[in-house]
């Protein structure tokens, strides 16, 4: 509940702020350029992430799969291995 009063106080912050930011940017359109400049870094660095975060599960699924096919078939994990299917589940 405490979480929920933060969030909506935040919110409700953000949406007071509103109007004196547009008419701020509005007015000073060096400052807005430069703004949409800053965001746009911030929106590429945060795909990038997001895409190597993929490509990381995709190579941790791949992996538990031939762990897991292995196992299917009788052989027995090692701890390594054991660590690795436990941690690509959870994910």
């Amino acid at each position: 509940s405490n979480a929920v009063s933060l969030a909506l106080q935040t919110v409700l912050t953000f949406i007071a702020k509103l109007p004196s930011v547009l008419l701020y940017y509005l007015t000073h359109p060096t400052s807005l350029r430069l703004k949409l400049i800053e965001l746009k870094a911030l929106a590429v660095k945060e795909a990038q992430h997001f895409w190597m975060g993929c490509k990381l599960l995709a190579a941790d699924v791949r992996t538990a799969r031939h762990i897991l096919g292995r196992t299917l078939r009788g052989s027995t994990l090692s701890r390594r291995e054991r660590k690795q299917l436990l941690r690509t589940a959870t994910d």
